[in-house]
C-alpha cells in the first residue's frame, strides 16, 4: 500500500479524486464509466482518454517507488538478520 499510496501522491488531486471515483468502491464491480462520465459532464470518450492517460502517467511512478521500497524493504530484513 505504501508504494501505491506514494504514488497517488505525485498526481494532481483532480487526477487522484477521478482515479478514487473510478477504483474507491466498497464492492466490486466498479462503477461504469458511463455513469461516472455522465457525473462529470464528459462523453464517454473523452472521461476513457482522460481517466486512461492518468492511469498511464501513474504507471511508471508506481514501478519507480516499488524500486524504492524494494530497496528500503531488503535492508530492513537484513538488520533483522543480524
Amino acid at each position: 500500500m505504501k508504494i501505491l499510496y506514494s504514488s497517488l501522491r505525485e498526481l494532481t488531486p483532480d487526477q487522484r479524486n477521478l482515479l478514487a471515483e473510478k477504483y474507491r468502491v466498497k464492492k466490486q464491480p466498479y462503477i461504469r464509466d458511463d455513469v461516472l462520465a455522465e457525473k462529470r459532464g464528459l462523453s464517454l470518450s473523452e472521461y476513457r482518454k482522460v481517466r486512461n492517460y492518468i492511469e498511464r502517467r501513474l504507471h511508471p511512478i508506481i514501478l519507480k517507488n516499488n524500486e524504492k521500497y524494494e530497496d528500503e524493504f531488503r535492508k530492513a530484513l537484513e538488520l533483522t538478520r543480524n
